[in-house]
């Protein structure tokens, strides 16, 4: 039991950063926003694209009615989000097909990308200086009288570097703003769960904590508020977590004593049932019911 509770435990410090940087490219190179070129076409895309993984809209739908708007501290990030997606993808294009030295890709990439390229520009803002040299490269290396043969040859190779750099400047910029917005969600999205999770917990349990180290058991009554109100329990955990039907809970109390407590949830959430450690070495088991059920508190 403990080493099970050891891993449940690290679990809740892993989450939510199951996605890590280090990854996040390959994450960027599957997600194609080559359609998107307005704010509100990257909402829809970001929901269409990553709604059924996040469950974001989870809660939303009303019967008979239109669903509830997305809150505001989410749809702030979503758009935001996609654009850098965007701006990534066409960055990493045309970097592409410069070193490759295919002229024709980078005018089709220009012309099939315009409209969502005009878009990129309001919050890329070095985007047009470099597309311009980058149609300006396009046209030097397509073959051409002699005439150009001096500026092939001194100024296109200068020009090339200088937009490979640009380009990838802009590149790493974009994956990492996307890198920020997307934790900005996750973090919105798994509190949102978490909320919901410290609901089914609200309430009061009558509490069954067994001491291996001597073999003794111990009642007492615990209630937990609605989430709104736990600034006013006392003692309040320092940390709790609900994934699903796991229950993390963390105390620190005076004298340096901190206790971690690992829980499920059963029988239709009316019971749970654990395991605790405290750096003093007690540990044992937990078993609870509920026997009321959870009460708003006024303010």
């Amino acid at each position: 039991m403990p080493a099970a509770q050891a891993f449940l435990i690290l679990v809740f410090l892993a989450w939510p950063h199951v996605l890590s940087a280090a990854g996040f490219a390959d994450f960027l190179q599957d997600k194609d926003a080559r359609v998107v070129a307005s704010d509100k076409a990257a909402t829809a895309f970001f929901l269409k694209t990553f709604d059924p993984s996040l469950e974001l809209s989870k809660g939303r739908l009303q019967h008979g009615r239109t669903p509830r708007p997305l809150p505001k501290e989410l749809k702030q990030h979503l758009s935001p989000f996609v654009t850098n997606l965007a701006a990534w993808h066409l960055t990493r294009d045309i970097l592409t097909a410069i070193v490759q030295g295919k002229t024709s890709v980078i005018q089709s990439i220009l012309d099939e990308r315009q409209q969502q390229i005009e878009w990129l520009k309001q919050t890329q803002p070095d985007l047009p200086d470099l597309l311009a040299l980058v149609k300006t490269i396009a046209q030097l290396q397509t073959p051409a009288p002699s005439g150009n043969l001096f500026l092939r040859q001194s100024f296109l190779p200068i020009a090339t570097a200088h937009v490979k750099a640009g380009l990838l400047q802009l590149q790493v910029r974009s994956e990492e703003q996307a890198w920020t917005t997307w934790q900005a969600i996750q973090t919105w999205n798994n509190d949102r769960k978490n909320e919901h999770g410290l609901r089914r917990l609200c309430g009061t349990w009558q509490w069954l904590i067994h001491n291996h180290q001597n073999h003794g058991d111990h009642k007492t009554i615990m209630v937990y508020p609605p989430p709104s109100q736990y600034h006013r329990m006392d003692p309040q955990p320092s940390t709790i977590r609900v994934q699903g039907d796991t229950v993390y809970i963390r105390w620190e109390f005076p004298r340096g004593i901190v206790q971690e407590e690992s829980l499920l949830f059963g029988e239709k959430d009316q019971l749970l049932s654990g395991t605790f450690v405290n750096n003093l070495g007690p540990n044992g088991n937990i078993t609870a019911r509920r026997i009321k059920p959870c009460r708003e508190i006024k303010d």
